[in-house]
């Protein structure tokens, strides 16, 4: 089934060959599919190339999260999608700036030519040049004709390469973002959090994270319905999101759980962002939309740690995440934290600060 190119593809055929691909066998249009597919149609991976014909011939290629598992196999678990559409992006832009230019060209041409045909034809030519002339009237008339086809191709070029970026462009956003909340997705967090803990090791300055649980959330659900339950969601996600700066990144980790990777942040600072977050959070009143009536107030459970020398950020996450359910243990509506000294493993709450 492979197809092995003679030469290499440029990046936007080799977008569309990867649709095509897609497109036959049913899959749908998301990022790591096309990675899979670039990768699949450059044929440098033989072992990718083999799994992905046996994928399609057993009918699972329509099956996205197994293509993931597919292409995180062969390729790595941090393969990086945004970086292949963002060349895409590139080479598309340069494209579409040529064809921009080329239907510029052909339009001032066809000007051109007009103006002087016009002058010609009021001008007094000897009759020995009228034949000559009326040749290359002809002659560029009909060039002008071409260049006005040309001209109508090009726009429309232009305007699905436009199209296309902007597609890429919105694939490439829904990958990272949760369509509930507005906040970074467990994909995106996931990344951030691994490329944050790198910088940290880098002597970037400290590494923090918080990890937030609504409270009695099944209680919404259960009481009032899951609409209202996503309204709570979709509040508390931006009381986070109004506490936080452009350089923290502020994710749904999971169902009712939400988190913040927060770079440069000491420990002691970590607290003071959480304490905010909890104290906005508890101020909000929850109003049922259909019915205007009003409900119970919301409140945040959230346990925090910092980044300590030598360790990845996986274990400072897991021991935000064991101070979070100290956070619930000791009553909820708190923040926990570790404390400052790795020695002193013992989580430390703080309650009303503000």
């Amino acid at each position: 089934m492979h197809m092995r190119w003679e030469t290499p593809l440029l990046a936007e055929e080799l977008y569309r060959a990867a649709g095509a691909v897609m497109k036959s066998n049913g899959m749908l249009p998301v990022p790591h599919n096309y990675e899979l597919c670039f990768r699949y149609l450059q044929g440098t991976a033989p072992a990718l190339v083999k799994a992905f014909d046996d994928c399609v011939q057993h009918n699972r290629a329509a099956d996205p999260d197994f293509t993931l598992a597919l292409l995180q196999q062969h390729v790595g678990p941090g393969v990086e999608i945004s970086q292949i559409t963002s060349t895409l992006e590139l080479h598309m832009q340069q494209l579409v700036d040529a064809l921009a230019t080329t239907s510029d060209s052909s339009a001032a041409f066809d000007s051109s030519v007009s103006v002087a045909t016009l002058r010609l034809s009021q001008a007094e030519v000897p009759p020995e040049l009228a034949h000559l002339i009326n040749s290359i009237t002809t002659a560029t008339q009909r060039m002008v004709d071409t260049n006005r086809k040309l001209d109508m191709q090009v726009r429309s070029s232009v305007q699905e390469l436009s199209e296309l970026r902007n597609k890429v462009e919105l694939l490439r956003t829904e990958s990272l973002v949760d369509a509930l909340t507005g906040l970074a997705n467990r994909r995106s967090f996931d990344n951030s959090l691994e490329g944050a803990g790198s910088e940290a090791r880098g002597g970037q300055g400290p590494l923090s994270i918080l990890m937030c649980d609504i409270d009695h959330f099944k209680k919404f659900n259960d009481t009032w319905g899951h609409q209202t339950g996503d309204q709570v969601l979709r509040l508390v996600a931006r009381c986070v999101s109004g506490c936080v700066k452009t350089t923290d990144v502020a994710a749904r980790y999971g169902g009712e759980e939400l988190s913040v990777i927060l770079p440069r942040t000491s420990l002691a600072d970590a607290l003071n962002v959480a304490e905010r977050i909890r104290a906005l959070v508890a101020q909000r009143q929850i109003v049922k939309k259909s019915t205007g009536e009003s409900l119970d107030s919301v409140t945040l459970s959230i346990g925090c740690a910092q980044l300590r020398p030598g360790e990845e950020a996986v274990d400072m996450l897991a021991r935000a995440d064991a101070c979070l359910y100290e956070a619930k243990r000791s009553g909820r509506n708190r923040v926990c934290s570790e404390k400052s000294s790795p020695s002193e493993n013992e989580p430390v709450t703080r309650k009303n600060l503000a």
